[in-house]
């Protein structure tokens, strides 16, 4: 019972805590960023039973790398996240322009900024961060519980696809 109430206290501390980066990140405004390129991208969803699925895109030396990496990892002290990857797809720099190229169509660049807040009477459900370095060192960032930008499941959908 007690680790009960220890998983609950840390899922109640880390959404608090994503609440108040938002608010310091955001200042009330969104700012579209026009992705040209990009260093590393997470996209991490959070279900209220501590379950993550995190999305990382990262420009490698070579190319790109997209991990999903899938678990609760954040809830286990000591856990490793290398050992709940679901996926991961390498490539050269075509893999890389792919990446980017998903990342215009699907207007990532637009979700800087979003705070989408729960909606009234939804008491259950999922929360998203997305963080990341663009265009050289331009932040980006944007979260919601309940409420995602336009096109982010479709995005979702297009990485996972990736995974053949």
């Amino acid at each position: 019972m007690a680790d009960h109430y220890a998983f609950i206290r840390k899922a109640v501390l880390i959404m608090s805590l994503l609440s108040i980066a938002a608010g310091l990140t955001s200042c009330g405004k969104r700012k579209a960023v026009k992705i040209e390129d990009f260093t590393s991208i997470t996209i991490s969803e959070s279900g209220s039973r501590g379950f993550t699925d995190e999305y990382e895109l990262l420009r490698t030396e070579d190319g790109a790398r997209l991990t999903l990496y899938s678990g609760s990892w954040k809830y286990k002290d000591g856990a490793d996240r290398e050992e709940y990857v679901r996926f991961r797809v390498e490539g050269g720099e075509d893999f890389y322009k792919e990446l980017l190229e998903l990342l215009k169509t699907y207007k990532v660049g637009n979700w800087n900024g979003f705070t989408g807040s729960n909606p009234k009477g939804v008491l259950d459900g999922k929360q998203f961060t997305m963080s990341g370095t663009v265009n050289g060192e331009t932040r980006i960032y944007a979260t919601g519980s309940n409420n995602f930008p336009k096109q982010y499941r479709d995005f979702l959908k297009a990485l996972d696809g990736l995974n053949q």
